[in-house]
């Protein structure tokens, strides 16, 4: 089956709740400006890996997100996480995290993301910050 590989490079970035505001009466909704940051970088990112046209057709998504090991664990603990890939269990929330890569892709890679038919994802701690994505299609 063909695939998609690429990498985006930085601390991958959990989807924020839409906020909302109110001005001259009439209520607006609004992303995030670290949300659409994220999505924004993961958009010029994969620019190179595109397709010529949107995929239409069933698609899995494979996600590696790799974190950063927080600094209030020792060195050495660190070390031993960076070097095992230790799962990472704290925020943010897997879903957050795929939502937010999802919703950078949509209409970029493939039409819809209802298309995804199988996801696979998994946060690890790394040296590198970083997102791996492979888009696998029929």
């Amino acid at each position: 089956m063909p695939e998609i590989k690429f990498t985006v490079m930085g601390v991958p970035q959990g989807k924020g709740r839409p906020r909302f505001t109110t001005r001259g009466g009439f209520a607006r909704t609004y992303t995030p400006a670290a949300t659409a940051a994220a999505e924004e970088s993961i958009r010029f990112q994969s620019l190179k890996h595109r397709p010529a046209d949107p995929l239409e057709c069933p698609i899995m998504l494979n996600l590696v997100f790799c974190m950063p090991a927080p600094k209030s664990i020792g060195k050495k603990e660190r070390a031993l996480a960076v070097a095992s890939m230790q799962s990472h269990t704290k925020k943010p929330d897997i879903d957050n995290l795929c939502k937010t890569v999802m919703d950078s892709l949509n209409g970029w890679f493939w039409v819809d993301d209802a298309q995804i038919s199988e996801l696979q994802a998994i946060k690890v701690y790394s040296a590198t910050p970083r997102t791996e994505v492979t888009i696998i299609y029929a």
